[in-house]
């Protein structure tokens, strides 16, 4: 695919209250050359797994394939 990019959110340290906080997210994205994921940024065909109990499980994509 001609210009595909992935694009996940930078988190940099805890969201507050206060609006003018140190802490802040960007939202970034990349374009993915020769099929290769850029460096520094989460593949979105390995979404974060988590057992939740209760036979109940959880799948969260940390990015994600934009064209």
């Amino acid at each position: 695919v001609k210009d595909l990019q992935v694009v996940m959110w930078q988190h940099y340290g805890v969201e507050g209250e206060y609006p003018n906080s140190i802490y802040h997210s960007d939202r970034i994205s990349a374009t993915v050359t020769s099929g290769e994921i850029p460096e520094g940024f989460h593949d979105p065909r390995d979404p974060f797994y988590a057992e939740l109990g209760g036979d109940v499980a959880a799948l969260v994509p940390l990015a994600l394939f934009a064209d």
